[in-house]
């Protein structure tokens, strides 16, 4: 199946759930972490803005983020990239979260992940931070841990090439290019559906295989 034909599986159990109205990317503000492993939340949403036209809202900003609109489908959605560092992300979600009236079930974090390589997505309704500090602080701001988030695998350091700090605040590479836009465009498809239905009450995991970067693949698996 083509990387464009493919469309992560969600459980018919969306339609009961609540529609995301809020995503939040989480990455570090400044053009000196712009494009780094680190800022894959901020990546998806400036694509995500950018395939659905969105703008400023107009009438208010956070006082530490951005926060966009645009109504796919004519359904309003958010789009905050909090200007905060990453371990203070959840002031600027908790503060958005506030003035609109938006439950945690009603929303969608994008972070980047360790712990899978890059190529694989995986949207879950509620865990643990998994040692994230963008998502810790959202859980401690909101008082609960209980929402959507959109993880994109961004893997670990080979060994011997450096620690896991230097790592996430690199660049991707040209050889990466590929794949990650691959990679966005399907994290875009998800984040609309869960815009549209609600984010699915399983596991969604999609997979490219990135042992052939330039002939990748997605398939998406429910569990």
């Amino acid at each position: 199946m083509e990387a464009d034909d493919a469309v992560a599986a969600v459980s018919d159990k969306s339609k009961e759930e609540a529609a995301v109205r809020l995503v939040v990317g989480l990455g570090n503000p400044g053009m000196d972490y712009a494009g780094t492993r680190h800022n894959m939340g901020f990546m998806l949403v400036d694509r995500l803005a950018q395939e659905c036209g969105a703008a400023p809202v107009a009438d208010w900003q956070p006082s530490e983020g951005i926060l966009l609109e645009a109504r796919p489908g004519g359904r309003r959605v958010l789009m905050l990239k909090p200007t905060t560092f990453m371990n203070s992300s959840g002031r600027a979600v908790s503060e958005t979260a506030g003035r609109f009236g938006i439950s945690p079930q009603e929303l969608l974090v994008v972070s980047d992940d360790l712990d899978m390589p890059l190529g694989r997505l995986r949207l879950r309704m509620k865990g643990s931070s998994g040692g994230h500090r963008g998502i810790a602080s959202i859980a401690e701001y909101l008082g609960t841990a209980d929402f959507p988030r959109l993880r994109l695998g961004i893997g670990r350091p080979q060994p011997g090439s450096g620690g896991v700090i230097d790592y996430v605040l690199e660049s991707w590479t040209s050889d990466d290019a590929v794949l990650l836009d691959r990679v966005l465009a399907e994290a875009v498809s998800i984040v609309l559906k869960c815009a549209a239905d609600g984010p699915s009450g399983c596991t969604v995991t999609v997979e490219t295989n990135s042992s052939d970067k330039d002939n990748a693949e997605v398939q998406g698996a429910e569990h």
